[in-house]
């Protein structure tokens, strides 16, 4: 996401007269500052988004530049979608002929309405294997049975919590999220997990936990690797772990930058 590649985004819907974006909270984000720096003042039609929390900052950033509604959605990696707004107010719709979403605390039991549970959910299309109270590893809060305002019946989702993906913003200015870092690393099979920690502006810390088939040359490799995709302007360290600690929530953090982003205004 450098700024001459979101220049590219935006030349392209322009030209195309393009109405709607759908993206990556982060990626969106970045692209309605650009905009924004640029004096590009084209309204969209909507903008949705997906993959990691949508913090409240970057709402209102994407709707005043581009002058649209910002639509979240809720789905996770095993391929279906579990909820999405629709515009009225900032409440998620249960796709309910998709899935049955269970609210649970740590036993496994029902949590009561209002008070956030961990995710898990029964698929009821068929996929290859049965999912019955699969727990995601993140927390959301189910409102009381009512009925929306756009008329549609489906039961509501309050909000969804513990779905946040830190942004690398490199000493050049190159904002790198997490969907840049795993379309790096998931072409070394080697690897079974990874994170990336920045402490410092110009460092990055990548820590991985070896599979079937690691060596010496894969971490030397993945230096390379990302120092090809753009990373010239940081320190990389690559170190080799057995384990990385998971949270309290027990979801796991691809990213932990603990420098100040920018827009981390609330």
């Amino acid at each position: 996401m450098t700024d001459a590649h979101l220049d590219r985004c935006l030349e392209t819907i322009e030209r195309e007269r393009l109405g709607y974006v759908f993206g990556y909270p982060a990626s969106l984000y970045y692209l309605a500052r650009r905009a924004a720096a640029a004096g590009w003042n084209l309204p969209l039609r909507s903008a949705v988004t997906w993959g990691d929390m949508l913090h409240p900052h970057w709402r209102r950033e994407i709707e005043a530049v581009f002058r649209t509604r910002v639509y979240d959605t809720y789905g996770c990696g095993e391929g279906f979608q579990i909820a999405a707004q629709c515009g009225e107010g900032a409440v998620y719709h249960v796709h309910a002929l998709d899935v049955v979403v269970h609210y649970v605390d740590e036993q496994g039991n029902e949590v009561p309405e209002g008070r956030p549970g961990h995710v898990a959910i029964t698929r009821l299309h068929p996929g290859p294997m049965p999912m019955i109270r699969y727990l995601l590893g993140d927390s959301a809060v189910r409102m009381p049975a009512r009925r929306c305002a756009c008329g549609r019946g489906f039961e509501l989702m309050q909000g969804i919590e513990g779905r946040s993906g830190d942004v690398v913003v490199t000493p050049s200015g190159n904002r790198l999220i997490v969907h840049f870092f795993t379309g790096v690393l998931e072409h070394f099979r080697s690897i079974a997990t990874f994170q990336v920690i920045q402490e410092e502006s110009d460092r990055l810390l990548v820590r991985i936990v070896p599979g079937a088939g690691f060596d010496d040359s894969v971490p030397p490799a993945v230096r390379e690797r990302l120092r090809d995709r753009g990373v010239t302007d940081m320190r990389i360290e690559v170190e080799v772990t057995d384990a990385i600690e998971r949270p309290k929530s027990n979801k796991h953090r691809f990213i932990l930058s603990r420098v100040p982003a920018e827009g981390s205004h609330a």
